[in-house]
């Protein structure tokens, strides 16, 4: 009887997940058919296929859920549904003749998973990449039903390459982690790459020789710096707070430069502050009169 309502619950999983997600449980039974690929299929892309592994387990992770391990016989069943979809390019949990018709259940016990396990399956094709076909699946709730059904312990996941250049994919679950199953480790997080130390250079500020006034109208003043670097060079003349002329020289060596700052109205005779700007280096000094 109870058999019977577990049967029945199955059941209703199967109508509401369509496809392309099954769970039934199996009945002990003889194994229908093989696991032989026949001369000619398609042939299973083994790295998409780990990823997707990767892929559920990061999922049931986040979510506390158990890693599944990864089941030799379930893995086996997996690759000869891919292959098969890929070659015959359709898609449908139940097994077409050639070369057998049967079920999932039946196809993973061929090739040699337990019988009287809870099995579930979902397939998919033409997502060209791992994260494609997840997102698709996630995005079912028939098929994310079977990604985080926590009574499931182990999984196979295969895809194929059509000769049409469409991936089929399938993937197995079972409820019992058989003989040889074993949880994959996850890549370990890319090593941080060193950065270069860096020491900043201390360039010495510039030293200002003279300057004086210039210019029609005495509107500039031409003033004469030491430089210990090529740098540019940001110069104002203040009085009072003020700008009262300013100019920027970009020196391509060091030594001896001259800089011309330019006032909007004409410089009269006084004192005034300086200020020479380079990168980080400031100077500020008291000049002769201009």
């Amino acid at each position: 009887m109870a058999s019977r309502r577990v049967r029945s619950h199955v059941a209703a999983l199967i109508v509401a997940a369509c496809l392309p997600a099954v769970a039934t449980a199996s009945a002990a039974a003889a194994p229908v058919g093989d696991c032989q690929a026949g001369a000619g299929w398609a042939e299973p892309l083994p790295g998409p296929a780990a990823r997707v592994v990767e892929l559920v387990n990061q999922h049931r992770a986040g979510l506390g859920l158990a890693p599944l391990a990864v089941s030799p016989t379930l893995s086996a069943g997996a690759v000869w549904k891919a292959r098969h979809m890929a070659t015959y390019r359709y898609v449908a949990h139940d097994d077409p003749a050639p070369p057998v018709q049967r079920t999932p259940a039946e196809r993973v016990q061929a090739c040699g998973y337990p019988q009287d396990a809870l099995v579930g399956e979902n397939i998919a094709a033409g997502q060209g990449t791992a994260e494609l076909v997840m997102s698709g699946w996630l995005g079912s709730s028939g098929h994310r039903a079977n990604i985080e059904r926590a009574s499931f312990a182990a999984i196979g996941v295969s895809a194929a390459r059509s000769a049409n250049g469409s991936i089929y994919w399938a993937q197995d679950f079972g409820s019992v982690a058989d003989a040889g199953a074993s949880v994959p480790q996850s890549p370990p997080p890319p090593a941080a790459t060193p950065q270069p130390q860096q020491s900043a250079a201390v360039v010495p500020a510039p030293r200002v020789r003279g300057c004086k006034r210039a210019g029609r109208r005495r509107r500039a003043a031409r003033c004469t710096l030491e430089l210990a670097a090529p740098a540019t060079v940001d110069a104002r003349l203040l009085r009072r707070g003020r700008t009262v002329a300013r100019g920027v020289l970009h020196a391509t060596a060091s030594g001896a430069a001259r800089i011309r700052l330019h006032a909007p109205r004409a410089l009269r005779r006084g004192r005034g502050v300086r200020r020479l700007k380079t990168g980080d280096a400031v100077l500020r000094r008291r000049p002769q009169p201009c």
